[in-house]
């Protein structure tokens, strides 16, 4: 069987996705398409390497070791196509830590922080919560096809921005964005001295025809690039809680230790580090993965051209997100995903990514094909009753 067409009952785990959002809408037979991680098993490896370290049945106290640092490495090298050393490499639980640090750190209450949204919610709250203000720069959408608006983001460089937080390949219009936009950016955050801080968790996720280009590959040439990335989505591992930040120039590194080891948020727990290390020697894995996903997207734009031509959406060149136009409704995000539910689907609001994006819902893909049909299915029937 195909590793990723495997029915899998997540039902009942303390799942978000599954559980939390069942009870959160009340329906027993809600099919959730909303939360970003995937409904198909991690690698085998993954799960050998866990049994094996609970068999031994201590659980004490665990450093990062030097053999999943040279493991990291060689992926970077491997998948991303640049090299980094192992004392690069901080570990905390989440990328959000890393984003979080970065802004604390790296600038002062009442700087401003720009986003290019619609994108990641979260990167506007640690903004505002940690207050700093929030800058959009809006992404250029021209029909569901999403660039830089670089002339809005050199003005508000001009103006004395401190940080620019980059989300490639990007959530939730799934863009992977080209070596010539990246490097754009980079020129530009180097012209005003501005922070990069790069959101690369998605990074592992192309599309054929489609090549990652990391920010990481410009830390030659400009000091204040700190890069994200975490196996979580790729491997399906998020409720373990391992990620990697990665930053070359030592000043800023030893800077961002010092304040997470002041907030207690170095490192990774043990069963973290073991699924990771086995999760990123799976190379075979994450290559059927993104055969799957572009099954999947495939299907997904067939079905919707077939049966509901009116809706559109982005072509996607990475992640597993689909990012849905149902504008022609005339509805609020919020009117369509209570009306979805009442049809058997939850899916994410457009206006959570951004208040220009009502009428847009985000939809995960992550799922065995049957499951992704049926999901569409309900989402058709539900716009067959609007006519």
């Amino acid at each position: 069987m195909d590793l990723f067409e495997k029915k899998v009952n997540r039902l009942n785990t303390n799942s978000v996705k599954w559980d939390l959002q069942t009870h959160q809408y009340g329906k027993d037979n809600l099919l959730p398409f909303g939360i970003a991680d995937s409904d198909y098993e991690t690698p085998k490896e993954v799960t050998k390497a866990l049994i094996n370290r609970v068999k031994q049945g201590v659980f004490g106290y665990t450093f990062v070791s030097e053999e999943y640092r040279e493991t990291v490495c060689k992926w970077h090298q491997r998948r991303y196509h640049y090299e980094i050393s192992k004392e690069m490499i901080i570990t905390v639980p989440k990328v959000l830590n890393g984003i979080a640090t970065a802004i604390r750190q790296f600038t002062n209450e009442n700087d401003d922080v720009i986003i290019s949204p619609p994108v990641y919610p979260p990167f506007s709250n640690l903004i505002i919560k940690n207050k700093r203000n929030l800058i959009p720069n809006r992404l250029i959408n021209k029909d569901e096809v999403y660039t830089f608006d670089y002339i809005d983001l050199e003005n508000h460089f001009k103006r004395g921005a401190k940080m620019y937080i980059l989300c490639n390949p990007h959530n939730p219009v799934g863009r992977v964005f080209k070596k010539e936009e990246i490097k754009k950016i980079v020129e530009l955050c180097k012209k005003y001295d501005v922070f990069l801080v790069a959101d690369e968790i998605h990074c592992d996720l192309i599309l054929d025809g489609y090549e990652f280009y990391s920010a990481g590959h410009f830390f030659d040439d400009y000091e204040k690039i700190i890069v994200c990335t975490a196996p979580s989505k790729t491997f399906n591992m998020a409720g373990l809680r391992c990620s990697n930040i990665i930053i070359k120039n030592e000043k800023i590194r030893d800077e961002f230790l010092g304040y997470i080891e002041n907030h207690s948020l170095k490192g990774a727990n043990l069963l973290a580090l073991t699924a990771a290390e086995a999760a990123y020697k799976c190379d075979y894995w994450v290559d059927a993965q993104r055969k799957h996903l572009l099954k999947n997207f495939n299907f997904a734009e067939k079905y919707f051209k077939k049966y509901a031509p009116q809706a559109s959406f982005a072509k996607p060149e990475g992640t597993y997100l689909l990012w849905l136009n149902l504008q022609f409704l005339g509805l609020t995000s919020a009117e369509l995903i209570k009306e979805l539910a009442d049809y058997g689907i939850a899916l994410n609001s457009g206006c959570d990514y951004c208040n220009d994006y009502d009428g847009y819902l985000r939809m995960n893909i992550a799922c065995p094909t049957a499951q992704l049909e049926e999901g569409l299915k309900r989402i058709v029937s539900y716009l067959n009753s609007k006519k």
